[in-house]
């Protein structure tokens, strides 16, 4: 029996088998590598690598809309007479500025035009007018056709600022400022700096502030030269 099988692996035609079977077993090993497993293993890092990506561009989405969501807009008002009406050259002359200044606060709050004008035969005419000039800002919706509000009377106004609650109200109105004070998170006074002891002294003298701490409420004053001051020291300082 053992000298068989020592025949066996002694003749030559048997190591030639031997030997030949080892190399279509080595060559079956090395395509199963290069075809299967190495393969699979490619296509695993492109997926990763497909995967990293997409993911990279989803926290990018997620980072962009969140830096977006940090900025939450309040109200803001704005009492359209001192851009309307001044003996000097107003904003209000310059369609270009105007957008410029509603595009800058718009980015941070949603914008509420108080316009004011006498109740009269032209007051129909008036608005239109007004609205007419306005179109560019309309169209783009930097101000809400909505949000543009005309008002007969000072007390209407009043009264629409009180119901709008907003976070910000800019005014260029001392007697507004002194009747609405109580109720207004914050001012922007737009008509100038030096108006701050005057007003102070009507905000002393209104019965209806009595109860009141004086300093609490002047403090919710801030006071600016014009609307650059606004932009320079109120939008630039804080958002950009």
């Amino acid at each position: 029996m053992d000298n068989d099988d020592e025949g066996i692996f002694n003749s030559p035609k048997s190591i030639i088998g031997i030997a030949f079977l080892g190399s279509v077993t080595l060559y079956v090993l090395y395509w199963i590598y290069v075809n299967i497993i190495k393969d699979t293993s490619s296509n695993s890092n492109a997926n990763n690598n497909i995967i990293n990506i997409q993911n990279n561009q989803n926290n990018q989405a997620i980072n962009y809309n969140n830096k977006k969501k940090e900025i939450i807009k309040q109200k803001m008002s704005i009492n359209m007479t001192l851009l309307m009406k001044n003996s000097k050259k107003t904003i209000l002359e310059d369609i270009n500025l105007l957008y410029d200044l509603f595009d800058t606060l718009s980015e941070y709050y949603n914008l509420y035009l108080l316009i004011y004008i006498e109740d009269n035969i032209n007051s129909e005419k008036i608005k239109e007018n007004l609205l007419e000039y306005l179109e560019p800002i309309i169209n783009d919706n930097i101000v809400y056709h909505h949000r543009i509000i005309f008002c007969t009377s000072m007390e209407g106004m009043s009264a629409i600022i009180r119901s709008l609650d907003p976070y910000i109200h800019i005014e260029s109105d001392k007697s507004l400022v002194v009747q609405l004070i109580r109720y207004i998170n914050e001012f922007w006074y737009v008509k100038g700096i030096s108006e701050k002891n005057e007003i102070q002294k009507k905000v002393e003298s209104d019965s209806n502030n009595a109860k009141q701490n004086i300093k609490e409420l002047m403090d919710k004053i801030k006071f600016f030269n014009n609307f650059n001051q606004v932009i320079d020291k109120e939008i630039k300082t804080k958002y950009k």
